[in-house]
């Protein structure tokens, strides 16, 4: 083999070492990306789920949307609890989006809301079932995500967010 081959060769492992380094440094880069892209949804969901308007919209739900008629539809609530109902609807129905978008961590997600999405579910279906039929302006899609979430969220066996809680807690300081 002569210099020049030598040479040749040496140039050649080189572009293939500035390849690598390269497609390594762009993919790191995506999935940097992808994380600040999914923190601002990350912290405007826990930003809403911590206003005190929002848990006074979960409380209504859960104790006061019970009383009514479910024949009336949502639009035959009283304006008050219509409200609160659409607030923690349009909420879950926010994570939903997000989730089936990829852009919340699917289990993380599930495990923290499981309980909730439920239980909404099972107090505001019959009023969105009954919406469905009676206002077609609304379309068979109404609050579908919502639905779609508390069934997601059922399948979801409540010890996954310990487990996960556990993962983190079992992981060296600095490693993500």
């Amino acid at each position: 083999m002569t210099l020049s081959d030598l040479g040749t060769v040496g140039l050649s492992m080189l572009a293939l070492a500035v390849s690598v380094a390269s497609a390594y440094m762009s993919r790191r880069q995506v999935s940097m990306q992808d994380k600040a892209t999914h923190a601002g949804a990350v912290v405007t969901i826990l930003a809403q789920f911590r206003d005190p308007k929002l848990h006074e919209s979960f409380e209504c739900v859960f104790n006061e949307l019970p009383g009514h008629d479910a024949e009336l539809g949502l639009g035959g609530l009283p304006a008050g609890v219509r409200n609160h109902t659409y607030n923690v609807c349009y909420f879950l129905n926010e994570i939903g989006s997000m989730l089936t978008l990829g852009i919340l961590r699917e289990d993380a997600f599930l495990a923290i809301f499981r309980a909730r999405a439920i239980a909404v579910w099972e107090i505001v279906g019959p009023f969105v079932e009954r919406e469905r039929e009676i206002n077609a302006r609304v379309g068979p899609e109404f609050l579908a995500v919502v639905e779609a979430l508390a069934h997601r969220a059922a399948m979801l066996r409540p010890d996954v967010g310990r487990g996960i809680l556990r993962e983190w807690l079992e992981r060296p300081i600095g490693k993500h």
